[in-house]
């Protein structure tokens, strides 16, 4: 059987639903399995998904189903899955497509449900149960590696696709500065972060998507705002501090090993994630031994 999984959500959106997407393909092991959707973030799964097909949305394949007319692309497959609440501009055409259609609502409307659980509940509806005990995401080997970089015990990234979503700069610089007097820091910026907030501090500017997830899956403690970045960091098994600000947590928390700070933004004070990473880093034992090592009080 030829599958194909239509999904459009950016890279947070396409993270949460990483346990339905491999339960779907635990649900069909032997069949040929495409994605339709941004390949730059579909490829992070084209490992544990054993895909054969990535077709890019930016293509024409979208823009057929508003025609109404029968094409042939999507006569190409057995069924196809979208990860979508249904369009009525796409009805005509669909209905001329003599195969096995769902519809998985990506995210709910109007529930106070996590994504992963409404995603979940669906699938149960056509027969596809699976728990939601959390797998770190299996990158490709052949993937960027990063032998050729120094990785931090802490990584930080500032920013998200909403500046309302950010908690404020000034807070984040307090942080860094008195995390970088601890332990190695770094952060991760793209082209909408302000690079003032990088002084003395290891600098990840842009770096490939593949590459990113690497170096987020070998430090010790990520910390970010409500964006993909984060998502990727509780998915690939890394400690993760989540700060959420307007969007709720209880339906679009991270994935993984996450510790959420939610509210005000403004509210959220930098001594709150001082002690989430000092817990993180140096809980145990030999938390106080290994704290002090790090600041240079034993050599």
């Amino acid at each position: 059987m030829n599958l194909l999984i239509v999904h459009l959500g950016a890279l947070g959106d396409l993270l949460l639903s990483r346990p339905a997407l491999l339960a779907i393909r635990g649900a069909f092991p032997f069949t040929k399995f495409s994605l339709l959707g941004y390949p730059h973030i579909l490829s992070l799964l084209k490992r544990e998904l054993r895909i054969n097909n990535i077709y890019d949305a930016n293509g024409p394949f979208i823009a057929h189903l508003y025609t109404g007319k029968k094409i042939d692309f999507w006569e190409g497959f057995d069924q196809i899955i979208f990860f979508s609440h249904y369009r009525s501009e796409w009805e005509e055409t669909l209905r001329k497509i003599d195969k096995r259609i769902w519809f998985i609502k990506p995210f709910p409307r109007d529930e106070d449900i996590h994504v992963t659980v409404y995603q979940q509940r669906q699938l149960k509806d056509y027969g596809i149960e699976y728990s939601l005990d959390f797998l770190p995401l299996t990158l490709d080997n052949s993937m960027d590696e990063i032998d050729d970089i120094e990785v931090p015990k802490v990584l930080i990234h500032p920013g998200s696709g909403s500046k309302r979503k950010n908690w404020p700069e000034e807070k984040f610089l307090c942080l860094i500065k008195y995390l970088a007097k601890m332990t190695s820091v770094g952060i991760i910026i793209g082209p909408a972060e302000n690079k003032n907030i990088t002084k003395d501090i290891m600098v990840f500017d842009c770096l490939p998507l593949p590459k990113l997830a690497k170096l987020i899956s070998k430090t010790k403690v990520f910390i970010g705002n409500d964006s993909g970045i984060t998502h990727l960091a509780a998915a690939v098994g890394t400690k993760t501090i989540a700060i959420f600000g307007p969007t709720k947590p209880s339906v679009w928390s991270p994935f993984g090993d996450v510790r959420v700070i939610s509210g005000c933004l403004e509210k959220i004070t930098v001594s709150e994630i001082i002690s989430l990473v000092e817990g993180l880093l140096y809980g145990g034992e030999n938390g106080y031994e290994q704290r002090t090592k790090d600041r240079g009080h034993i050599q």
